[in-house]
């Protein structure tokens, strides 16, 4: 799962709703500038296939992609 989120000074606040346990552990990586555009191209393009997929399709995708477990 790749969430997008804003720095307030204080913590990192997501643009949209999780659907994660409280105190669950995360990792969060923060992109150069340069990489930054590269990451949303690509966000988008997978967002993109996403939306041509079934909800599992979708879920098995974001899974493969992100989720290493």
């Amino acid at each position: 799962m790749v969430i997008e989120g804003i720095f307030d000074g204080t913590a990192v606040r997501p643009l949209n709703a999780l659907n994660l346990s409280i105190n669950q552990k995360v990792y969060i990586t923060v992109p150069s500038s340069k990489d930054e555009g590269k990451i949303k191209r690509q966000l988008d393009a997978v967002n993109k296939l996403s939306d041509l997929l079934s909800s599992d399709e979708s879920k098995e995708l974001d899974e493969a992609l992100f989720c290493k477990d």
